[in-house]
């Protein structure tokens, strides 16, 4: 799951307690200027998780989130994978 911000964020405030998710597995990756990636596993399939940023997440200047943003996102189906014989 990648998250992009509007301007640089502290990557010091990103984090799985100021962004938390319904997702299973949900792990904090990498923070880079404008951007936060998060890594899932054990997601099922057409399920709808939930994400929120807080906040507690602020900029590089220290301006927190003015209100919490929360989204939603919804997995796709199961695909069948065949093994060449």
């Amino acid at each position: 799951m990648t998250i992009n911000f509007d301007e640089n964020v502290n990557c010091g405030t990103v984090n799985t307690t100021n962004v938390t998710s319904t997702s299973p597995g949900w792990t904090f990756s990498s923070c880079s200027a404008a951007q936060a990636i998060f890594t899932t596993s054990g997601q099922a399939a057409s399920t709808a998780y939930s994400v929120n940023v807080t906040t507690a997440v602020a900029d590089v200047a220290g301006n927190a989130l003015s209100a919490a943003y929360p989204f939603s996102f919804t997995t796709g189906t199961n695909c069948a994978i065949n093994t060449p014989t």
